[in-house]
């Protein structure tokens, strides 16, 4: 999708369509800012950008977003556009493994920075609010892994074993492109995978062989997010661990 700028006539009128123009693609990460007035209520419902009644959009949920041109002067300064309204859809990520899907994204954590510094260098209007460190990709987990609780909060799926009678011996990579590990939040483990026992114990319990099953058949697809912050995070605590970019 091209997005053209436009000349600013006013308080709140837009003038004539500006030739600056950025490109947003598939797979193209945003930093965006939230304001208090986002939360605001409208006259109209439809005008709002968050509806009224929403507390939370969990993660890895997939919404419906607006974005609105700015004018030249944000253009100029990088910021090529704005949030208008944001909505979640009633289907989840399942319903996007298609061709024109999960499919379009990169397939490793490399492609998606070498991408977004691709798309930076040639969207200067987009070049304070796109990602290029912290982006996302879509891929397959080597057959063989599987997953372990890494705490209380948190479970994390590793690569088989590289001599699988040993279990001292170092874990190959979960994916390709140098991905060690994929950390997996429990709450997300556990909606993934429609894990919804009374009991929670029971619930992971499930939610854990079914990744390991669908592992070991070479079925099992991620949504990896990289998080830089995390990572340094985790590093400032255990500075010789051997860290998954994601």
């Amino acid at each position: 999708m091209r997005m053209y700028s436009f000349a600013k006539e006013g308080q709140f009128n837009k003038g004539e369509r500006s030739e600056e123009s950025v490109l947003i693609e598939s797979g193209m990460t945003f930093r965006v800012s939230l304001k208090e007035f986002m939360y605001e209520t409208k006259k109209s419902e439809t005008m709002q950008v968050f509806p009224a009644d929403l507390d939370e959009i969990p993660a890895f949920s997939v919404t419906e977003i607006m974005v609105c041109p700015s004018n030249t002067k944000g253009f100029g300064e990088g910021y090529g556009f704005h949030v208008g309204r944001v909505r979640p859809c009633d289907f989840s990520l399942y319903s996007l493994q298609t061709a024109l899907g999960l499919s379009l994204l990169p397939t490793t954590y490399e492609q998606s920075v070498a991408r977004a510094d691709a798309w930076a260098e040639g969207n200067l209007g987009l070049r304070k609010i796109l990602e290029c460190r912290n982006t996302g990709f879509f891929g397959r987990a080597q057959t063989g892994s599987y997953i372990v609780k890494y705490s209380d909060a948190v479970y994390r799926f590793v690569g088989p074993k590289t001599s699988p009678g040993d279990p001292e011996s170092t874990h190959l990579n979960v994916m390709e492109g140098g991905v060690y590990a994929v950390d997996i939040r429990k709450e997300v483990l556990l909606r993934f995978t429609n894990a919804v026992d009374a009991s929670e114990e029971e619930s992971l319990r499930y939610a854990c062989c079914l990744l390991d099953l669908a592992s070991s058949a070479g079925a099992l697809d991620f949504y990896v997010v990289h998080n830089e912050y995390l990572l340094r995070a985790v590093r400032a605590l255990w500075p010789s661990a051997p860290l998954p970019p994601c």
